[in-house]
């Protein structure tokens, strides 16, 4: 199963420029696709998400930032 962090998307799964704006956007577009339960999100250890496909371990309350 493939995983990612919001910052480990914008590092690796996106051109280097023309993305300036990214952030912000890729996080509003992460907070959706976990509500719509597309995606689950899992907090780490040191307090990134982990975005994977699917609904199963969905964290409580936990929003990305």
């Amino acid at each position: 199963m493939a995983a990612d962090t919001a910052d480990g998307i914008l590092a690796s799964w996106l051109p280097a420029a023309g993305f300036e704006d990214a952030p912000d956007h890729i996080a509003a577009v992460l907070t959706r696709m976990v509500a719509q339960r597309r995606l689950s999100a899992r907090r780490l250890p040191d307090g990134e998400i982990l975005y994977a496909r699917g609904e199963a371990a969905n964290v409580r309350g936990d929003t990305p930032s």
